[in-house]
């Protein structure tokens, strides 16, 4: 390959698939964009994608997806002779990056709902030990019911719809009059503000149960940690 056609695969590194435009068969550039969507919805179903192991092989796949793209266009170029390189190409990969971009933005901004799974940031001390502060968690969003979580998750929600997001254990629930009422604690009791100051709560702006710690901001060693099992001796 030239020189001149280099830089197909410059922006192949870092434009998943873009490279694949520069074939003589452009289209497809859509195939590493329908593998991903696909390889994340397998495991957002399978639920693979709350456990540790689950969520790495999540990053592993989509890293794999974007470095067979890659290999695959090496070789089309390779068999081709060279790249098709034309200032339409370059108008394509900027329509097909917007695209990649709007389609990796809507499943970031909805994938508690489409995929049933997010992150939160894990600000105070509240639930230390077992959370700490600057730890990243990955939140069930598809347990967002009152009678999906038992005593003992850990839970994220809100008191009210305009509430700061709180991170706490479930210590009891109770159906008062049809409506779920949830008793909250912190792992930390002389750091936390629960429901020995604010009292019950309902279940209505449960966000999910938390899953595991993904890293933290604060401390390298805390990666990929499951919740450690809290004994609830106390209400």
């Amino acid at each position: 390959m030239s020189k001149t056609n280099l830089s197909p695969l410059i922006l192949g590194v870092f434009i998943p698939g873009s490279a694949l435009l520069f074939t003589h068969k452009p289209m497809r550039v859509m195939w590493p964009l329908v593998m991903a969507l696909l390889w994340v919805a397998t495991l957002a179903i399978s639920r693979w994608v709350l456990e540790p192991i689950g969520f790495t092989l999540l990053l592993v796949g989509l890293f794999g997806i974007h470095l067979l793209s890659y290999v695959a266009a090496l070789i089309l170029f390779r068999r081709d002779g060279q790249a098709s390189v034309s200032l339409k190409r370059y108008i394509a990969l900027l329509m097909s990056t917007l695209l990649y971009c709007g389609v990796a933005y809507l499943c970031h901004t909805y994938k508690a709902q489409w995929f049933g799974f997010a992150f939160y940031h894990i600000p105070s001390a509240s639930m230390t030990p077992t959370l700490q502060v600057g730890d990243v968690v990955v939140v069930d969003t598809w347990s967002n019911q009152a009678n999906t979580i038992t005593t003992g998750d850990v839970i994220v929600l809100k008191r009210s719809a305009s509430d700061l997001v709180l991170a706490k254990r479930l210590k009891e629930k109770r159906n008062n009059n049809g409506q779920w009422e949830l008793y909250l604690a912190g792992d930390n009791p002389s750091g936390s503000v629960d429901s020995r100051q604010f009292g019950w709560v309902t279940s209505d702006y449960i966000i999910g149960k938390i899953s595991f710690v993904w890293f933290s901001f604060e401390n390298r060693h805390r990666l990929l940690l499951s919740l450690e099992p809290i004994p609830l001796n106390e209400k």
